[in-house]
C-alpha cells in the first residue's frame, strides 16, 4: 500500500505508513511523497529497530522552510485590534489541555485501501520559554529573546497510537501564532509551527485559519505544503463544557506534483482521506518515559 501520512495538529500522526518508518520496515515506494524521518520510537511489536528508540530531535535535520500560502483577506487587521475575535480563538485553545481518545479511519485513494487506528494523547501547555525555543527552530523567534507575539497559543503533545504495524509512542511541541484577523468573516490567521514535521524531518512551518462557530468551539484548519504532498488538517470543535467537547477530525493529503504554493490545492490529485472522533479519554494510554 503506497500510504500518505497526515498532518495531525493536535493528536499526533496516525498512519500505517509512519509505523513502518519508525519500526524499520521496508515501504513500498510513494505515489508522491517523500518519507524522510525516524519519528518517535516503537514500544510494540518487541522486534521494532532499537536504533530508531529516543523522542523528538531523532533524525532531525535543518528547518524545511515553509513559505506562507494563506494570504489574509485585503479587510484583514492586526489581531490585536480584534478583541472578540481573538477571545474567541484563546476560548478554542483553552479547551485542548488534557487526555484525549481518537479513532480515525484513513482511505488510500490510489490504493482502494483502508486503515483505522486508535490514538490516546496528552495536550499540555508550553512555558514561553519552550515557545521561543519552537520558533527558534523555526527560525521565526522574536529578536532578543522577548515574550513570545501576543496571543501565541503553545503545546506539548504526547501520543501513542496503536494501528496493524503496533504502537507507536511520541511526543512534539507546536506553536500557533495569529498574525491577521479578517472582521468581515471573523477568521484568525497565522503561523503554525512544530519542532518536527511528519511528512519530512526538521522543524516544519505551516499556515493557519481559524474560525469562530455559533455557540462556542471553532474550526481550525491547518495547511502545510511539504515538498510533494499538501497536507490540510481540519479540527471542528463542537458541544459544549456542559454537555463535553468533541473535536471532528478531517484530513486531505494531495499530491503536490509541481505546484507552486501561492497557486493553492484547487484542482489537485488526493491521495489520502482521513475522518475521525476526538473525545475526552478517561483512559491513560499514553506511555510514560
Amino acid at each position: 500500500m503506497a500510504a500518505f501520512v497526515p498532518a495531525a495538529g493536535f493528536g499526533g500522526p496516525a498512519s500505517r505508513r509512519q509505523a513502518d518508518s519508525v519500526s524499520g520496515r521496508p515501504t513500498p515506494p510513494l505515489h508522491a511523497c517523500a518519507w524522510t524521518p525516524r519519528f518517535g520510537r516503537v514500544v510494540a511489536p518487541p522486534s521494532s529497530s532499537p536504533s530508531l528508540g529516543g523522542g523528538v530531535g531523532v533524525g532531525r535535520r535543518a528547518p524545511v522552510v515553509v513559505r506562507p500560502s494563506m494570504t489574509a483577506a485585503t479587510t484583514a487587521v492586526p489581531p490585536s485590534k480584534a478583541a472578540p475575535e481573538m477571545e474567541a480563538f484563546a476560548a478554542f485553545f483553552a479547551v485542548q489541555p488534557g487526555k484525549w481518545q481518537s479513532r480515525r479511519t484513513y482511505h488510500y485513494l490510489a490504493d482502494d485501501a483502508v486503515e483505522t487506528s486508535e490514538t490516546t494523547f496528552d495536550v499540555t501547555p508550553l512555558p514561553d520559554d519552550a515557545v521561543q525555543r519552537v520558533l527558534a527552530v523555526n527560525e521565526a523567534a522574536v529578536a532578543g529573546g522577548g515574550p513570545p507575539p501576543a496571543g501565541a497559543a503553545g503545546f506539548t503533545v504526547s501520543f501513542l497510537t496503536r494501528m496493524s504495524a503496533g504502537l507507536v509512542q511520541n511526543s512534539t511541541n507546536l506553536v500557533f501564532v495569529p498574525t491577521a484577523v479578517d472582521p468581515a468573516t471573523r477568521a484568525v490567521s497565522g503561523k503554525y509551527y512544530r519542532d518536527m514535521g511528519y511528512e519530512e524531518a526538521g522543524a516544519v512551518g505551516a499556515d493557519f485559519e481559524f474560525r469562530p462557530t455559533e455557540g462556542g468551539g471553532g474550526e481550525l484548519l491547518m495547511t502545510t505544503w511539504y515538498s510533494r504532498v499538501v497536507s490540510v488538517d481540519s479540527i471542528l470543535l463542537v458541544g459544549g463544557r456542559d454537555v463535553g467537547w468533541t473535536r471532528v477530525r478531517k484530513i486531505l493529503n494531495y499530491v503536490r506534483g509541481g505546484r507552486a504554493e501561492g497557486d493553492g490545492v484547487r484542482g489537485l490529485p488526493v491521495g489520502l482521506a482521513g475522518f475521525g472522533i476526538e473525545v475526552r479519554g478517561a483512559t491513560d494510554l499514553v506511555v510514560k518515559k
